[in-house]
């Protein structure tokens, strides 16, 4: 730790751990080799299928054909969907003040924004810890099948904490004891 002393409404901003990166480059990479096998295996079959020359009638050609365009289509749209979120999400954050926490997501464009009295509780999800929070504020545009499951589940809004630098061992962990002792201290 350093020796300055920091004004009190000093402001952090936590990036995503250097492992987050690398999963979301060695998913793409799983991506490009499946999909692209897919491109290769229906492109395949429509080559095939125009090579057969005088013996395809247009009655048999016509469903692989439909096929091999719309699984050739998907798989371009799904690879650029996927490459875009993955270099997308690389510039979210974890912003830390005084008033509260921002959870800045920039694929989805859905980040959240809460103070310090929304929270709720830190706990797990899966192996990640979280924070629990109260309904808080949501910025960006909401996905309408993700706003109604979570609607019928009645799944609690959470903040991860184990994607950010400086958690559990860091400055980040040193902020949340700073405004939310008792939630912090029940866990540790």
């Amino acid at each position: 730790m350093n020796n300055k002393t920091e004004p009190s409404g000093a402001s952090h901003i936590y990036p995503l751990k250097w492992w987050f990166h690398l999963w979301h480059i060695i998913f793409i990479v799983f991506l490009w080799i499946v999909w692209g096998n897919v491109l290769y295996f229906f492109g395949n079959v429509l080559l095939t299928l125009f090579n057969a020359g005088d013996q395809v009638t247009a009655s048999t050609l016509t469903l692989p054909l439909l096929v091999s365009i719309i699984f050739i289509i998907f798989s371009i749209l799904a690879i650029l969907l996927f490459t875009a979120s993955a270099f997308l999400s690389s510039f979210s954050y974890m912003q830390i003040t005084p008033e509260g926490i921002t959870q800045k997501r920039y694929f989805p464009n859905k980040s959240i924004r809460c103070g310090w009295s929304d929270v709720d509780s830190l706990g797990k999800y899966l192996f990640a810890d979280v924070l629990y929070l109260k309904p808080s504020e949501s910025i960006g545009l909401p996905i309408f099948f993700i706003k109604l499951l979570k609607g019928l589940l009645h799944i609690q809004p959470t903040i991860p904490l184990s994607n950010y630098s400086g958690w559990p061992n860091g400055r980040l962990a040193a902020d949340l004891e700073k405004y939310i002792p008792k939630i912090i201290e029940k866990k540790f």
